[in-house]
């Protein structure tokens, strides 16, 4: 995240757009569950504190396979997200995917890091 620039949680109220992340999963995997950080506290421009990311982020899934699966498998993501400023707000898009080889369990390079 460049400095002095914030964005949203899912859980944003009034005229905050909140970050949306849809999943496109291959046939036979399902999303078991989903962890955001916790956002920073950071003082209000009007006293008080708010509650945002002011840093870059992971958020993690939980994808389990309903059934033996194995090869190269494609997974995909639409993003949605609004990032501010002290003086303004853009909205940001992305589309992502990315090719998984499914098999045996091996502990890739990130497996420390996600842990």
């Amino acid at each position: 995240m460049t400095p002095n620039w914030h964005t949203f949680g899912t859980d944003e109220n009034g005229s905050n757009m909140p970050t949306q992340i849809e999943l496109k999963l291959p046939k036979g995997f399902k999303l078991i569950k989903t962890h955001w950080p916790e956002k920073d506290l950071v003082p209000g421009k009007y006293g008080g504190f708010e509650e945002y990311y002011d840093n870059d982020f992971y958020v993690v899934y939980t994808i389990k396979a309903e059934n033996e699966i194995s090869g190269e498998q494609t997974f995909k993501a639409e993003l949605n997200w609004q990032c501010c400023d002290p003086n303004m707000c853009i909205l940001g898009e992305a589309k992502l995917k990315t090719k998984v080889l499914i098999g045996k369990r091996k502990k890739n390079k990130l497996f420390k890091l996600i842990n």
